[in-house]
């Protein structure tokens, strides 16, 4: 996920919050989570880079735990 500024980190709150229930299919109860990598788009960073950023910080939450949200930053590369 790219955001474009930092206030707009309560967006991924709000969306998880809604995913993160119990759905009702068929009778069958449908549990759905999601982890979100967010990095922060600016003007001395390329898109590609961008994304990367944001796919690194996915994978640190996948992990250490899933179903949660974080802010790229550089020690996540290590």
């Amino acid at each position: 996920m790219i955001i474009f500024d930092t206030d707009n980190t309560s967006i991924v709150k709000r969306r998880m919050d809604r995913i993160n229930k119990m759905f009702n299919i068929n009778s069958n109860g449908l549990n759905l989570s999601f982890s979100a990598g967010i990095s922060i788009y600016n003007k001395d960073k390329t898109i590609h880079e961008t994304i990367e950023e944001a796919d690194v910080a996915l994978y640190y939450i996948k992990k250490n735990g899933k179903n949660n949200s974080a802010i790229y930053n550089r020690k996540m590369k290590k």
